[in-house]
């Protein structure tokens, strides 16, 4: 397993939140028709919108359907999508994820420990996308 691969894996989901900040500023809207006259802006291209829209959620979606992957395929894989989800995606600190799996897993871990388990969740997404 190269470093790399895991930085890459690493910083794919952290992107998670920038696609989601993307998606929410594209979100189509409807928008009231001027009749004072000429437009005041240049007319915008409702098609690259829309599809700048759907790439920006399908990124979303790409990483919230590995973490159900994982889920689906190891007896530890919940624990590991709900680390990863509330580290990267959520963006929760290493205590706020502890106190967290402490409280619906019962499962006290230290710090390094909940490293280690980041570290092999990220090794099991990874082995899932190759």
């Amino acid at each position: 397993m190269c470093m790399d691969e895991m930085k890459i894996i690493r910083q794919w989901f952290k992107d998670y939140h920038k696609w989601k900040i993307k998606a929410g500023r594209l979100k189509p809207r409807q928008r009231a028709i001027r009749i004072t006259g000429l437009p005041k802006s240049k007319p915008a291209d409702p098609d690259s919108k829309m599809i700048q829209y759907t790439n920006a959620t399908n990124e979303c979606q790409q990483r919230l359907d590995l973490l159900k992957m994982m889920i689906d395929t190891e007896k530890s894989g919940k624990l590991y999508a709900d680390i990863i989800e509330k580290r990267y995606l959520r963006r929760w600190t290493v205590v706020k994820t502890m106190d967290y799996l402490e409280e619906h897993y019962n499962l006290y871990l230290s710090r390094r420990t909940l490293m280690r388990y980041e570290h092999e969740g990220l090794q099991l997404a990874l082995d899932l996308v190759k």
